[in-house]
């Protein structure tokens, strides 16, 4: 039996741009939680790496929400034996365990979401992006592989460890596929906004199972059409290219079009959006997605088959 610390490690669940994450039980209590762990490293890199840890700790600890998993612990040096006997110098972080995985594998590998039941999650993505607003937070790398599944399927933010209390940011920060333009292009920016960008990435992702674009530059053939203000060719491109299948509901097209405005400064702001008529839209209840998502889990792990087996599954990933 391998343990860190209080914790005894069960599995690896997941791995990270630099760590690796295993289940594991406190041994105090039971309790399953969530291990990201890290080699300590004296180069630069390791130091920065390190920094990004040291700043997710700091940053749980501001912040207590049903939609941000919880801190459980964590350590900056700890010896674990490797299998070759040797000791090894690392830290952790103890994180709440969310057992049902991450957003990016149910759009990815299942069906598209309702427009209900994406109005449940985009709710709850707004709702806790407002609360670390409150706190004076902005996340910087919002994206499906950090929006997790809880026990009865709410959605928790992860990886914090870019989030920042600044108002003005400067260093490029986040994936690809979510980065506002602002930030891929190494501009000054203000982290909220950038937030807001990725956001619509996201719902966009929730309601259609594909990308909106690749990158929000002018060479993206979509993004360049969002950047001329050629908003009806930049929809009808994406329908036509689904063979002409997909419709769009005028209160989300609107909606996201002011979410993806290349100035950050006309970008709808938080409170625009939770007024936004396709937010007061019908929305899934609670119990219902519990069901949904159940089943959406046993078909992921092959426990039920899809309506149409046949059919391939477009990666969410941008």
């Amino acid at each position: 039996m391998t343990t860190i610390g209080n914790y005894k490690l069960v599995r690896k669940i997941g791995t990270g741009g630099f760590s690796k994450v295993m289940l594991a039980e406190d041994i105090r209590t039971g309790e399953k939680v969530a291990l990201k762990i890290m080699k300590n490293s004296g180069s630069k890199q390791g130091l920065y790496r390190k920094s990004l840890f040291e700043n997710e700790v700091a940053v749980l600890k501001e912040l207590e929400l049903s939609t941000i998993l919880k801190l459980k612990g964590s350590s900056p040096h700890e010896l674990l034996i490797d299998p070759n006997g040797k000791e090894v110098d690392i830290n952790y972080i103890a994180l709440e365990y969310a057992q049902y995985g991450e957003l990016f594998d149910y759009v990815a590998k299942g069906e598209k979401f309702s427009e209900k039941t994406t109005r449940f999650f985009f709710n709850q993505i707004i709702k806790t992006l407002e609360y670390m607003a409150s706190k004076g937070y902005s996340h910087r790398d919002i994206k499906p592989e950090n929006l997790l599944f809880g026990s009865d399927f709410t959605l928790k933010f992860a990886d914090f460890g870019f989030a920042t209390k600044s108002e003005r940011c400067t260093q490029r920060r986040g994936t690809f596929g979510y980065m506002a333009p602002e930030v891929l292009a190494n501009k000054p920016y203000n982290p909220r906004k950038a937030d807001i960008f990725s956001a619509a990435v996201i719902l966009f992702i929730m309601t259609t199972k594909h990308c909106p674009f690749i990158k929000a530059e002018h060479g993206d053939k979509y993004y360049n059409l969002v950047m001329k203000g050629q908003l009806d060719k930049f929809w009808e491109l994406h329908q036509n290219s689904n063979d002409g299948t997909e419709e769009f509901s005028e209160d989300f097209k609107d909606l996201i079009n002011g979410m993806l405005q290349a100035n950050p400064k006309a970008r709808l702001s938080l409170d625009a959006i939770k007024n936004h008529p396709w937010m007061k839209g019908p929305m899934a209840k609670a119990e219902d997605i519990k069901f949904e998502f159940r089943l959406r889990k046993k078909i992921l792990e092959g426990n039920i088959e899809t309506t149409d087996p046949k059919e391939s599954s477009q990666s969410s990933g941008c």
